[in-house]
């Protein structure tokens, strides 16, 4: 059966956790690495976790004003940017477009540090296609080839 250990993310057996680690599904591979290293991991993964999350809550606000005082100056610098990011607009959804309009400060850090791409602001995103534009031209026939209602001639048969 196994399960899926929380700091590497792989599927191990049941026999690749230890007591205390099979409680809190840590594999016995990680458990041996430094906890600095697999704390610093896991919190890196909680800050990319929070900076997808489609609303940044009053919770997770509390959560990252808590990272801002990390003994790691990277964590600390990811919390307090995620954290401004919520303050100023928390919904995932027209976020980056938001950031532009009213903090593009913030928005240039993120792209700093790679939390995004970097844009042009007057980069449009390529219209679609419509029927005219596509590869097809006029008086090309999908089904042609195809038999039409007539039994095929068994000696045509591909096999």
């Amino acid at each position: 059966m196994g399960h899926n250990c929380h700091v590497c993310g792989r599927h191990r057996p049941n026999e690749k956790f230890s007591g205390r680690g099979h409680a809190r599904h840590v594999c016995q591979d990680c458990a041996r690495r430094p906890k600095a290293g697999r704390e610093r991991e896991e919190i890196e993964e909680e800050l990319w976790g929070c900076w997808f999350q489609s609303n940044l809550s009053k919770k997770n606000l509390v959560r990252l004003e808590a990272l801002e005082s990390h003994r790691d100056a990277e964590i600390r610098t990811w919390a307090s940017l995620l954290r401004e990011v919520g303050l100023v607009h928390p919904r995932r959804r027209g976020r980056l477009s938001q950031l532009r309009k009213k903090r593009p400060d913030l928005l240039e850090r993120l792209v700093a540090l790679g939390f995004v791409e970097e844009r042009a602001p007057d980069e449009e995103a390529e219209e679609p296609k419509g029927r005219d534009d596509g590869p097809w031209e006029d008086d090309w026939n999908p089904f042609e080839g195809c038999y039409a209602g007539e039994d095929p001639d068994p000696d045509d048969v591909p096999f």
